[in-house]
């Protein structure tokens, strides 16, 4: 059979079968679209309005002709839709194949040969015919089917109706179909408002304040709860009521004289805050109970008395905790004027009080913190006064806590008698602006004969400068402002006399110090980081430099330098490695572990400061001051090595920010303790 040509026309007959049937089902398909569209979109656009609400929303006689309308048109629109339905026909389908085909290759599958059928050569070419008619037939696919109406809808009705329904579905979503129940069923009267009307129901939550870092806690499925509910005192409780006619009573101990406010559209809405313990009840839903935990004041105490540090920096150690945490901390200096002041003068300072901020933790408020802090206040003009050191610690509601210490501010120690006289007449004045006649006459008879007295013609002027804004200020009676002016050329010829041009260099490393400790602090990118790091070398350098100077001409006047442990060394080299490791731990984001380091290298230069050698340049090079700034170096090599590796190993082995800070500070107190055996050995 496959070889005659019968074979090719049953199988094209077959293929043709099988999508004339789909074709069929596709007219079948665009009929009923036609035809009943308009029924469909009619009860789409009931069922979006039912489920929006608004049949329930009509006067009962309405609410019934809505209803009979909407019967009745589609009881209209069903018969149309009968009466013009036409259900296509076999030959339709077959048609609808052989659309678009010039020959009709369907059609010619049923064609006979008419004349002709005893000739072979009419049969042969019949035969090459009908099997090309079967191979184009087998290629006939039934199209999909043509759904659209817009020829019919010309005022895109149905698609309106569509939307209807979505927004009604959405509207109605956890309803559970009432809403269409209702719409179906009218009810007149009051019946019809009671059953319209959604039964009241209540949200509520509770908002501990920030800083607690407490999360939100829901309320509403804890009603009637046995166990009280802890939270912390300035908590907010809101409550919210839905569907409310009038404003629900609210009661009980922690309610606090609070009552519901109208938001409209039945919404009621309060916020409690919480100040003590007791029962919160909402009439008509329940209530809770509530136990009030108090927000205690942050604490803070001395760990280490103030004292002077070697450089003349106020040094001591302090102890902050809270329960909720330290948010800010800060230290402040003010005279203590129930001290004995300077030549029995009662304090008349032009001089507002000091304050300084006190390190915490760089992330996050500390719960509990201890810290050593070292702050330079040499230059303070209060500095050798009796003061009232306070600090004072905040938590997150503003809450403070304090310490005080009465103590004699630590100053610069100053050899010279000269520097030294010039000094204490600027303490005199800072104390008391009562004291500037006689500050006036001691400089008056200290500069009396300069060649005598002043080697440094700078220093003599600042003096006399000095000496000359007084002299006008007393008679004119503008001492106060002038004070702030003297004061500060007294402290420039003292340091002056005193070291010379070696106060520039330090000044200029203290202020890189200072800026490196700022950046640190508020987390500065690394260009910024290096840009500081090669500063405090050049400073650094500079400041050896200056201390080699200095310790040269100390060694010509017969001075010598504290004996050494010559198996310590340490080469200029040496000590910018440790500036290497100081900008890598900065870099790495090590803050505790870099301000650590600063600390002791604060502590390593104000050692060389009061040893006062000096070294610059590799060791070998026959320079007695320089080896012997080399050696005084070499005090800190091993003790600034362990730290480091101390921190490191914190900062690896025990993540988090308390570890490397409490390591950084056992270092220190060895450091401490080393520095002196040092000076003693």
């Amino acid at each position: 059979m496959a070889d005659t040509p019968q074979g090719p026309i049953a199988a094209a007959r077959a293929q043709v079968a099988r999508e004339a049937r789909k074709a069929r089902a596709g007219l079948w398909l665009e009929q009923a679209a036609r035809a009943l569209w308009p029924l469909w979109a009619l009860v789409a656009a009931f069922l979006g309005l039912a489920l929006l609400g608004a049949p329930q929303a009509l006067p009962f006689w309405a609410h019934v002709a809505l209803l009979s309308g909407f019967g009745a048109g589609a009881l209209w629109l069903a018969r149309g839709a009968w009466r013009g339905w036409r259900s296509p026909t076999g030959a339709e389908a077959l048609a609808l194949l052989d659309r678009g085909a010039a020959d009709q290759p369907v059609a010619a599958l049923e064609d006979a040969l008419a004349a002709g059928a005893g000739d072979a050569s009419a049969r042969g070419v019949w035969a090459a015919h009908q099997a090309r008619m079967a191979a184009r037939a087998m290629a006939a696919r039934a199209p999909a089917p043509d759904l659209r109406v817009s020829d019919r809808d010309r005022f895109a009705l149905r698609h309106a109706a569509a939307l209807a329904l979505a927004a009604g579905v959405m509207a109605q979503l956890g309803d559970g179909g009432a809403r269409l129940a209702e719409a179906l069923v009218p009810v007149a009267g009051a019946a019809a408002a009671v059953a319209q009307a959604p039964a009241p129901s209540i949200e509520a939550w509770a908002s501990p304040p920030l800083h607690t870092r407490i999360a939100p806690l829901y309320l509403t499925e804890r009603i009637e709860a046995a166990e009280a509910i802890v939270l912390p005192v300035g908590s907010e409780i809101t409550l919210r009521v839905f569907d409310a006619t009038e404003a629900p009573a609210l009661s009980g101990a922690a309610a606090d004289a609070t009552a519901f406010q109208d938001q409209g559209g039945g919404a009621w809405s309060v916020t409690v805050p919480l100040a003590r313990s007791g029962a919160l009840e909402v009439a008509g839903f329940g209530g809770w109970r509530f136990e009030a935990i108090a927000d205690e004041s942050p604490l803070v105490a001395f760990t280490e008395a103030p004292s002077g540090a070697r450089s003349g920096a106020l040094q001591f150690g302090f102890e902050a905790s809270d329960d909720y945490g330290v948010t800010a901390a800060r230290a402040t200096i003010a005279l203590d004027a129930d001290a004995a002041g300077p030549r029995g003068l009662a304090p008349a300072s032009v001089f507002e009080p000091v304050e300084f901020a006190l390190p915490l933790p760089l992330r996050g408020a500390a719960e509990s913190t201890a810290e050593t802090v070292v702050e330079d206040l040499t230059e303070n003009p209060w500095a050798g006064l009796p003061v009232i050191l306070t600090l004072i610690v905040e938590d997150g509601a503003g809450q403070e806590g304090r310490a005080e210490a009465r103590l004699t501010l630590p100053g610069r120690r100053f050899i010279d008698p000269l520097a030294r006289a010039i000094i204490e007449q600027r303490r005199d004045l800072a104390w008391s602006t009562e004291a500037a006649q006689r500050v006036r006459d001691v400089l008056e008879a200290v500069s009396a004969y300069p060649d005598d007295v002043f080697e440094d013609h700078t220093a003599y002027l600042s003096l006399r400068a000095a000496l000359r804004r007084l002299g006008y200020a007393i008679p004119e009676n503008r001492v106060a402002a002038e004070t702030p002016g003297v004061v500060d050329l007294l402290w420039r010829a003292a340091l002056r006399i005193e070291e010379g041009d070696l106060s520039d260099a330090e000044r200029r490393l203290r202020e890189i110090q200072q800026e490196l400790s700022d950046a640190l602090e508020r987390g500065a990118g690394e260009d910024e980081i290096a840009a500081l790091m090669d500063e405090l070398r050049e400073a650094l350098q500079d400041y050896l430099r200056q201390l080699a100077q200095e310790a040269m001409r100390n060694q010509a006047e017969g001075q010598q330098p504290p004996p050494m442990d010559p198996g310590q060394t340490m080469s200029q080299q040496d000590l910018m490695d440790m500036l290497d490791r100081l900008e890598e731990a900065m870099k790495g984001g090590m803050e505790e572990m870099a301000r650590q380091m600063l600390q002791q290298l604060q502590q390593m230069l104000e050692n060389l400061q009061m040893a006062q050698p000096g070294q610059q340049g590799q060791p070998g090079q026959g320079d007695p001051a320089m080896q012997a700034l080399q050696d005084m170096i070499g005090q800190q090599q091993g003790l600034a090595d362990r730290s480091f590796d101390a921190l490191r190993q914190g900062r690896e082995g025990q993540p988090g920010e308390g570890q490397p800070g409490q390591q950084g500070q056992g270092q220190q107190g060895q450091q401490g303790q080393q520095g002196q055996q040092g000076q003693q050995g």
